[in-house]
């Protein structure tokens, strides 16, 4: 099944346009979408690909907007915010305010996994995906569940099976050229579900 999300990744949301959300709650209203994001919140640059550098607060008046609007058509908002001390604390300002707002955080934030814990067991309206975290991917590496040699690590597969109903997985395939990886990427989710005990792998998966 695929479920189409309202897409952020435009000139509209990163140039906080102020007709953009009218827009969004336009297309929720059509019932067609069932979810909103990626939203860009934090995003570093990748200069070769053209993305920009973005940081959008988690505390704007947008961003309680969007949050505002996921709660009202009870959709869930997948949000991209790379983990730095002061976006964590305004995520979780966020999170404490809406609590009716579900929120996935793509690739866990590229976050430590004590942090990733600490937010779980925080903020019950909280997910993660697993997105753009296996080990030959840009960022994070040393933050990655799996290692270079491709084993789990003890500490993930501790807070995967934990809040396993709170996990997804996930392509992230944003450019054309990377849909010729497809396979290859949903290979390595499959890899490290496959090392986490089968009850636990099948509720994420």
């Amino acid at each position: 099944r695929f479920y189409a999300f309202v897409g952020f990744q435009n000139r509209g949301w990163l140039e906080q346009r102020p007709g953009f959300l009218r827009n969004v709650r336009k297309a929720l209203g059509t019932g067609k979408f069932k979810g909103l994001g990626e939203v860009l919140l934090r995003h570093y640059p990748i200069p070769e690909r053209g993305a920009p550098d973005v940081y959008i607060p988690a505390t704007s008046k947008s961003v309680s907007q969007v949050a505002d609007i996921a709660a009202e058509y009870k959709v869930p908002v997948v949000i991209h915010m790379e983990a730095e001390e002061k976006t964590v604390t305004e995520l979780e300002q966020l999170l404490s305010m809406h609590p009716n707002t579900n929120v996935i955080w793509a690739h866990a934030g590229r976050a430590e996994v004590d942090v990733v814990k600490r937010m779980l067991s925080a903020y019950p309206n909280l997910y993660i995906d697993l997105a753009a975290l296996d080990p030959s991917r840009r960022y994070g590496r040393e933050r990655n569940p799996i290692t270079t040699d491709g084993k789990v690590r003890p500490e993930w597969e501790k807070l995967l099976t934990k809040f396993r109903y709170r996990v997804v997985t996930g392509s992230d395939t944003p450019f054309q050229d990377q849909w010729s990886l497809y396979v290859h990427i949903i290979d390595s989710q499959r890899a490290l579900l496959s090392q986490l005990p089968r009850e636990v792998a099948e509720d994420i998966g």
